[in-house]
């Protein structure tokens, strides 16, 4: 064997070695690798194929490898067959070599093809763990976004269902509000049997003698169903198709008694006349003409008749005498809050209102919870409060004051305070206990309220009368001159001292310093200094007619008023115009 046939043995065998090591160090590779080795054993096997033609030598136990020196004629030097050059090698000789291929070599290619037969099969059981594990959880996916879709639908359908309740519950909510107003006149006035009977009769006998001559007066306290009873016995007469015209007159929503005047003249003979004195004249010849001028009954309800009183009483005596005339047809009922107020009239007054009185008790805790449950008619209405609810807000009232108007403002405060909730948390049961004194604190019990207790009883008088100026206006501020004729009226009925222009001025100057209220001239707000300049130059002339461009505004609510002075008894004398 010549020397290089010997380094051509050693380079396959260290070759050889070299793969079979990669192989077994680097299963990761086993496939490159493979490449790699049939590339060159197919060179190889090549350039041997290639030699034993040329030599014509072959043997069975001998394999000739064909070495092949590749000379260069520009470089003159040696290169390996592995080596790779762009420009065509130019092959000046080829030599060959006896080499003897190992007895183990069939052995190593032997494990070398297992072990990659065992990898391949290795990867495709892998292979196949891998798709079924996939296919696993692809299933898993669907099944979940199934459960997903099934979930979504549900919580749509549920929030659909309570959305649909929210609004069921807000609707109810809004038609019990709507039952509990005060301005919702029900069908049938409760617990007032007694005195349905007694006004009924009344009428009924008036009109069967064309009129009655002396008058029917009804009191109580404010808030009992007085005025809602005459009403509702008059629409019970009507349907009858009784033969009468009803006039209903408010005397507090007029600014002088003498208003009455032209106002009744309108609605007797359908004319207007603007004249106070004039209307009082011809009314007064219309009741005593001999000639049957009124042909129709006319039931006249004087509501709050007290603030027809005056200093010499006549609008009164004019009201009270005129059913006496034969001609009149005039039936006369009237209403206040006082009980002795006929005691007050003079004995002519006294002789001609008669001894015809009706006198309206306050309601208990169980009339205040029938009341309640009747104006709640609607079934589903009733479930939004608990069964002791109404128990418990009837007696709540009952021991504080008879104003029905009070319950049903603390009923309507607490369905406010329940849809807050709803609103709130998306879910309400009940209006339970907890909700009415909720509402009755809110109401009753600010800081405010316990301060206006402890003012004096002109300062009370003086706000009271511009709070009620302002709701009967339906203005936001008070004229100042009437609100002092306001309260100079009051005074006259209860045959007290009138009001000075100074005190007056004291009183208006001390509820600003408190800021309670704001004196505007023109709607410019007046400084504490210009108001008392301009109000005292007044005083010089002892009248205000230069004032009547003052105004009165206030800085608190009217409900903060009427809920402070609700037990007040100054203020129970006109919470029902309120």
């Amino acid at each position: 064997m010549s020397h290089q046939q010997y380094n051509l043995f050693l380079i396959i065998l260290f070759t050889l070695i070299i793969i079979n090591q990669n192989i077994r160090r680097r299963i990761q590779t086993i496939i490159i690798q493979r490449s790699f080795l049939i590339f060159i054993s197919f060179l190889i096997i090549n350039k041997v194929f290639l030699y034993i033609q040329i030599n014509k030598e072959c043997s069975q136990q001998i394999s000739y490898i064909s070495h092949f020196t590749i000379i260069y004629s520009q470089k003159k030097e040696v290169q390996n067959i592995y080596s790779r050059k762009l420009s065509k090698p130019k092959i000046m000789s080829i030599q060959s070599i006896k080499l003897t291929i190992p007895t183990n070599s069939n052995k190593i290619h032997m494990d070398i093809e297992q072990e990659e037969c065992e990898l391949i099969d290795q990867q495709k059981i892998q292979t196949k763990c891998n798709i079924i594990r996939m296919s696993q959880q692809n299933q898993q996916l669907r099944d979940h976004s199934k459960i997903t879709q099934n979930n979504t639908q549900h919580l749509e359908q549920q929030s659909q269902i309570s959305c649909d309740h929210i609004q069921i519950q807000l609707s109810l909510m809004e038609q019990c509000f709507t039952s509990l107003l005060e301005s919702t006149i029900p069908d049938e006035i409760l617990c007032r049997d007694q005195e349905k009977i007694l006004i009924t009769r009344f009428i009924e006998d008036g009109i069967k003698n064309n009129g009655q001559k002396q008058a029917l007066y009804i009191s109580g306290v404010p808030g009992i169903g007085k005025t809602a009873t005459v009403l509702e016995i008059k629409n019970q007469l009507l349907s009858k198709k009784l033969n009468f015209d009803f006039i209903y007159f408010n005397a507090m929503n007029v600014e002088s008694p003498e208003d009455i005047y032209p106002f009744l003249y309108s609605k007797i003979t359908n004319k207007k006349e603007t004249s106070k004195i004039k209307s009082c004249i011809l009314l007064t010849e219309l009741f005593n003409t001999q000639q049957d001028m009124i042909q129709q009954n006319k039931v006249l309800l004087l509501d709050e008749c007290d603030n027809l009183y005056t200093s010499d009483q006549q609008v009164l005596y004019n009201l009270l005498d005129w059913p006496q005339q034969p001609s009149a047809h005039l039936i006369v009922l009237m209403i206040a809050n006082t009980m002795d107020f006929p005691e007050r009239l003079k004995p002519k007054l006294q002789s001609r209102l008669g001894n015809h009185r009706i006198v309206f008790k306050p309601y208990n805790s169980i009339q205040i919870e029938n009341i309640l449950q009747q104006r709640m008619k609607n079934i589903l209405i009733k479930q939004l409060f608990a069964s002791n609810t109404l128990n418990y807000l009837g007696k709540k009232i009952a021991t504080i004051s008879t104003d029905i108007r009070k319950t049903l403002s603390v009923c309507r405060t607490a369905i406010v305070l329940a849809r807050e909730e709803l609103l709130k948390n998306n879910t309400f049961s009940q209006i339970e206990v907890h909700h009415i004194k909720l509402a009755y604190d809110k109401i009753y019990n600010k800081p405010q309220h316990n301060a206006l207790q402890y003012f004096n009883h002109d300062m009370k008088l003086l706000l009271i009368i511009i709070a009620l100026e302002i709701h009967l206006k339906t203005q936001n501020y008070a004229y100042f001159h009437q609100v002092i004729q306001r309260m100079n009226q009051f005074k006259q009925l209860k045959n007290q001292q009138t009001f000075s222009y100074h005190q007056i001025k004291l009183i208006l100057i001390k509820l600003s310093q408190l800021n309670l209220i704001e004196i505007k001239q023109n709607l410019i707000l007046l400084t504490k200094n210009n108001w008392q300049l301009k109000l005292q130059n007044s005083l010089n002339k002892d009248r205000l007619f230069n004032l009547d461009d003052i105004l009165i505004q206030l800085k608190i609510n009217i409900d903060d008023i009427k809920n402070g002075l609700s037990n007040d008894d100054l203020f129970k004398e006109f919470s029902n115009l309120f």
